[in-house]
């Protein structure tokens, strides 16, 4: 007989059947340890080996025992977690960890500082489907070394505290003095030690996102603790508010500014309060933004006593985006 590997381990928790797969398990006994729930950032990137069999270590009842699969109950009395699980046979033992956090995808490739980023895989929930509060993520900068720990993810809704986080899904927020680089991150429920941090993920960090592309965004900021857009830079023209009277004709003067912003590489055409009327379609070229003061406050509409010129399309249009935009 050969000595025993283990390849892959399922997740189990107190009262399921652990299923560990690999080679040469026939003959093999299981065994189960916690180790001690300490959480240190270094240990996410700096692999620890498997540590030799401990005299605590609990043996598991077999189900089943295969060449390539075993089943063992796992006992009801042991913590929830990421635990170590070894198997072990005459021509020796091999070890793995059983519950690890493991990362699938995520939602962003690519953040600037402050982002929400949410982490998919599984291994995130806790007892009865409680949150491990000890979760953590960590992020090192492959150029200089450095580590930084990620804010758990809160939801902005008043009336609920909970984090965004289900056995599937963990949500946090990068910091927000985080440096541009390239990254690796990694995850842990707080159980486990050393080697419950699941596999690392690489994540680029920019300054800054386009204008068009922080809109984009919107669905992600929204969840941010510090939403700010960075607008450094960006063209804006503001529409005469004497023009907003619901009679004047604006169609030009928005044509125009709408011309001049493209051509300066994308930005803002600003419309403040008042109901702006337009003769004939608008059409917005590519990077440019036409906002108004808010819902109700600012009105896009055909003029008063006109009709819009046949065109058959509404007031405003969108262009084709070409390749060259600065800020979009």
């Amino acid at each position: 007989m050969s000595r025993p590997v283990i390849s892959r381990v399922s997740p189990a928790y107190p009262g399921e059947t652990a299923r560990i797969f690999g080679e040469n398990l026939s003959e093999c006994e299981v065994y189960l340890y916690y180790p001690d729930e300490t959480v240190d950032l270094s240990d996410a990137f700096s692999p620890v080996p498997f540590p030799k069999r401990p005299e605590g270590a609990i043996k598991l009842q077999t189900r089943h025992a295969g060449d390539q699969v075993v089943f063992a109950g796992v006992p009801y009395t042991v913590p929830f977690g990421c635990c170590l699980i070894w198997v072990s046979g005459r021509d020796g033992e091999d070890c793995a960890a059983l519950n690890r956090p493991e990362i699938w995808s995520s939602s962003l490739d690519t953040a600037v500082p402050g982002d929400k980023i949410s982490l998919f895989g599984q291994n995130y929930y806790g007892e009865d489907q409680r949150y491990f509060t000890n979760t953590v993520c960590a992020m090192k900068n492959l150029s200089d070394g450095r580590l930084y720990r990620m804010t758990w993810g809160v939801s902005q809704d008043m009336q609920q505290s909970m984090p965004g986080q289900n056995d599937h899904r963990s949500d946090h927020l990068l910091p927000g003095d985080v440096p541009p680089g390239e990254y690796e991150i990694s995850l842990t429920n707080g159980t486990g030690g050393p080697w419950g941090w699941s596999e690392k993920r690489r994540l680029t960090v920019i300054p800054r996102r386009s204008l068009v592309a922080e809109y984009s965004m919107r669905w992600n900021m929204e969840c941010r603790q510090d939403v700010r857009y960075d607008l450094t830079g960006i063209p804006v023209r503001k529409i005469s508010q004497e023009l907003g009277d619901g009679f004047s004709d604006a169609t030009r003067e928005i044509e125009n500014a709408v011309s001049d912003i493209s051509a300066a590489g994308g930005g803002f055409v600003l419309l403040p309060p008042g109901r702006f009327g337009v003769t004939r379609t608008v059409h917005l070229l590519p990077g440019v933004i036409l906002k108004g003061a808010g819902m109700g406050a600012t009105t896009l509409t055909v003029r008063e006593g006109s009709m819009l010129e046949p065109s058959g399309m509404p007031p405003v249009a969108y262009t084709k985006r070409a390749s060259d935009g600065k800020n979009w």
